[in-house]
């Protein structure tokens, strides 16, 4: 898979304290990351996101891993 730049396209949030980011690939028409997510510092998560280059399966693998990190958390 080829590594390549993300762009937010939408963020918003739901149910109060989830964030939902909607992320496309800069330079391609592969299919969006659409994500809902509990994280106290989404700004940080989406900078970190943008600032690097990813293949879609790095960029699911590091969100699964804020998710299941921030539920843990939670409990």
């Amino acid at each position: 898979m080829k590594k390549c730049e993300w762009e937010l396209l939408d963020h918003w949030i739901v149910e109060d304290h989830k964030h939902r980011i909607v992320f496309k690939p800069r330079t391609t028409r592969a299919h969006l990351v659409d994500i809902t997510i509990e994280s106290g510092n989404i700004d940080a998560l989406i900078a970190e996101v943008l600032n690097a280059h990813w293949t879609t399966q790095e960029l699911m693998s590091y969100l699964d891993d804020i998710a299941t990190r921030s539920r843990h958390s939670l409990h």
